[in-house]
């Protein structure tokens, strides 16, 4: 009896590159990308030496069906897709935290469209993700999808340049390395000198503004996404450091987002708050000086 194949589910949020990436590992165009559809099973594609690629869908809402997580959660490697304009948001953080830890001791975040930013800001969304996401995946790959696939699939200096062949090494290495035995212990028979488990980083405000940044500046970002993220984070910094020095200033600043729900600029006046926030922040001195702002 052949042995079951090795299992890589390519995950991320709707329109993410996750079929553009299944197209480059397997360097011919099986996948149709740009499909505005989201509606649709699981889709396994055999890559050869025992490897099967398992692309799970995620509807445009976040929403991940049972049957594809499923899919997900009996994957035997995680390779995340996210969109270099907008990486890693609050909503995708959310979702990695539903998924059972045994998926992330290999995982991959593959950074989609990388090609498209200038190298100043590719090295910026770089730094950001791997900070962001290094309590979580193994590896960090930048892909340039687009300049290969124009350049032909099968071209290899182009190919090796879109940092695919890191995404393969990383399946190989993974198929060659047995998943690791959870062992529950009982807690009063562990050594009395045992280390407490390494917390997960609290939210930062800068991590915050970085990710607010980023969307202001993707023209491709949806009505009410900027003022929604913003509302998300907010809660998130609130909640895990509620004595922080900047806990007044992230109260106020949700209040006043919540007063501009409805409003049709509603972007654009939270990307000003957020701007005004994060001068204070770096610069204490301008709330003692009680400039007139929306903050006040």
């Amino acid at each position: 009896m052949d042995p079951a194949p090795f299992r890589v589910a390519i995950a991320g949020e709707f329109n993410s590159g996750k079929s553009s990436l299944v197209n480059l590992l397997l360097r011919q165009p099986v996948m149709p990308v740009g499909v505005t559809w989201s509606r649709q099973p699981p889709i396994s594609l055999a890559m050869g030496n025992g490897i099967t690629l398992v692309e799970i869908p995620i509807d445009e809402n976040g929403h991940l069906d049972p049957a594809a997580r499923a899919e997900l959660e009996s994957a035997d490697m995680l390779i995340w897709c996210t969109m270099a304009q907008r990486a890693w948001c609050l909503s995708e953080s959310d979702l990695i935290e539903t998924l059972p830890p045994r998926l992330f001791h290999n995982a991959v975040i593959a950074v989609m469209r990388s090609d498209l930013l200038s190298a100043d800001a590719r090295e910026k969304v770089r730094a950001r993700v791997a900070v962001l996401t290094r309590d979580r995946f193994a590896a960090l790959v930048m892909i340039e999808a687009g300049s290969a696939i124009q350049a032909g699939l099968s071209e290899d200096a182009t190919w090796q340049g879109s940092g695919a062949s890191r995404i393969v090494a990383a399946i190989e290495a993974a198929r060659e390395t047995p998943r690791p035995v959870l062992v529950l212990t009982p807690a009063d028979s562990l050594p009395p000198d045992t280390p407490a488990p390494e917390l997960r980083p609290a939210p930062r405000w800068s991590d915050t503004f970085d990710i607010l940044e980023a969307i202001a500046l993707d023209p491709e970002a949806g009505e009410g996404r900027l003022w929604s993220e913003m509302t998300r984070r907010l809660d998130a910094l609130r909640s895990t450091a509620p004595d922080s020095p900047e806990a007044p200033l992230f109260q106020r600043a949700r209040a006043a987002l919540d007063r501009f729900a409805y409003a049709p600029d509603r972007d654009t006046w939270a990307w000003d708050l957020a701007v005004q926030m994060n001068d204070r922040i770096l610069d204490p001195s301008l709330t003692a000086n009680h400039q007139q702002t929306d903050l006040q």
